[in-house]
């Protein structure tokens, strides 16, 4: 892992130098498709996942990682065939990864964490605008959304055409300071 690139006037609100985890049981990571021709949205989320940020200076360096198997969308068919070669391949590549290479400044007091976001065999570049807010003692919460060309991933089937747009991501994850 690279570490992140910051100056000395950026800063991670709330999170000051140590080692942060994500709490898997505190938190989702939800994703939102537009489906059926563009008539209705596809929604699910992943169960499992797990990260880490470690906080030095004026640089960190992390990554978020979500198990392709724990997808759920409340239909079974559905979730093996996104679990199937023709989305994900989960047999084969069961993890998708966000590596944080650079945080910079976003608009409004946001963060916006950049790295490659690895998706089976293809690697994109990602910049994901987060909110960072106290959440008690040692603990913080990070909120992030955004759009993923599903094709720059790598999930390019699309039979007939149903599949409409790009992928919605939302995340809201719960760290909690190990020191």
């Amino acid at each position: 892992m690279e570490p992140i690139s910051t100056d000395t006037t950026t800063t991670l609100p709330g999170l000051t130098a140590g080692s942060w985890h994500v709490d898997p049981k505190s938190g989702h990571v939800a994703f939102r498709v537009r489906s059926m021709w563009g008539l209705a949205d596809v929604k699910g989320s992943f169960s499992r996942y797990q990260g880490s940020l470690t906080v030095a200076g004026t640089g960190a360096t992390g990554e978020f990682v979500v198990d392709t198997a724990s997808l759920d969308t409340r239909n079974r068919k559905r979730d093996a065939h996104l679990r199937s070669p023709d989305f994900f391949d989960s047999q084969v590549h069961p993890q998708a990864r966000f590596v944080m290479l650079k945080v910079n400044p976003g608009a409004n007091g946001q963060i916006v964490f950049a790295g490659d976001l690895v998706v089976g065999t293809s690697r994109t570049s990602l910049a994901l605008p987060a909110i960072i807010e106290p959440a008690g003692h040692g603990a913080v919460t990070v909120r992030a959304s955004t759009s993923i060309p599903r094709e720059t991933v790598g999930l390019t089937w699309n039979w007939m055409g149903a599949i409409k747009g790009d992928a919605r991501l939302d995340i809201e994850l719960r760290l909690t300071n190990r020191g």
